[in-house]
């Protein structure tokens, strides 16, 4: 394990022995203010055996992985790779300016894969927008080229990431992000059991219901629910454990249960309240216009 908490002057990590990040299984970095960015390409390629990587309370970090012409390989290839092979948890929170978690300033196309990668924690992230980036030069011949990279960049996890294992995914308070993956790229998730996302927007359409090991769903902004939602919540056969809430909802159909079998659920409509979930529970709550709730528990009545 390495950790760095906190050098609040720490700009960037480099010229560091490549003999410690060879063996490197574990690294946290917190509380370094200053940080700008974390690797380049060339240090990546020694963290082989790195399998947790936490980063957190870092003021100015834009991203973690900077891809740079001179850093790599200059023969000219259709696609190249980039592996974290062993890499089973990976945590950013409280990042203010965290717009990325790779930019890509080589002329070349880099995909990034996670093969062992089981639990992705983002929180409290609100400029990030994408996961890998391709920088945009200045000499950019047309205008459909940018709004090209712009419109691929509106995805979270685009084909240039790939995780066909991951279990466990958390995506909280990133404001700035669009959508987190595209019906196109969900078989990549289809190991995937644990979902907690702070907005149904950031999922498209029949996406949910694709996810068929599914066992916990936590959606703490749905807006409103609809007949969509509904039917493709029940569509996931596996799923035990939901949370729903749903700020801008007055009902929940009848037949939302129909075909699941839960062993909890909380589902809360109205203006936000604050509550504790337990997975032992079964609670509806429905915050009324004159600040009061109503409270049903093991079942609807």
């Amino acid at each position: 394990m390495w950790a760095l908490a906190p050098f609040e002057s720490l700009q960037q990590l480099k010229k560091l022995s490549m003999v410690v990040f060879s063996k490197l299984q574990e690294l946290t970095i917190q509380g370094c203010k200053s940080l700008l960015s974390v690797w380049a390409l060339a240090t990546v390629e020694r963290l082989q055996q790195l399998k947790n990587l936490s980063i957190g309370y870092c003021d100015l970090i834009e991203e973690v992985l900077v891809i740079t012409k001179e850093a790599g390989d200059h023969e000219e290839t259709e696609s190249k790779k980039i592996t974290f092979p062993k890499l089973e948890s990976l945590e950013l929170r409280y990042l203010p300016k965290l717009k990325r978690f790779g930019l890509c300033q080589a002329d070349d196309h880099y995909t990034v894969e996670f093969p062992s990668l089981l639990r992705i924690h983002i929180t409290n992230c609100p400029e990030l927008s994408t996961f890998i980036a391709k920088s945009i030069p200045s000499t950019s011949t047309t205008v459909e080229e940018v709004e090209e990279r712009r419109m691929a960049e509106e995805i979270m996890f685009s084909q240039k990431v790939v995780f066909n294992n991951l279990q466990e995914l958390t995506i909280q308070g990133c404001k700035s992000l669009q959508s987190v993956w595209a019906l196109a790229t969900v078989e990549r998730l289809q190991q995937l059991k644990k979902l907690r996302i702070g907005h149904r927007d950031l999922i498209e359409p029949n996406v949910i219901s694709r996810l068929v090991q599914l066992e916990e769903l936590y959606m703490e902004d749905v807006g409103e629910i609809n007949a969509s939602l509904v039917s493709e919540i029940k569509d996931l056969q596996k799923l035990r454990v939901l949370l729903i809430r749903i700020p801008g909802g007055s009902f929940v159909p009848e037949d939302m249960f129909d075909h699941l079998n839960l062993e909890s659920y909380h589902i809360q409509i109205g203006p936000y309240f604050g509550f504790s979930f337990k997975k032992s529970t079964r609670v509806l709550r429905v915050n009324n216009p004159k600040d009061r709730s109503l409270l049903y528990e093991d079942g609807f009545q």
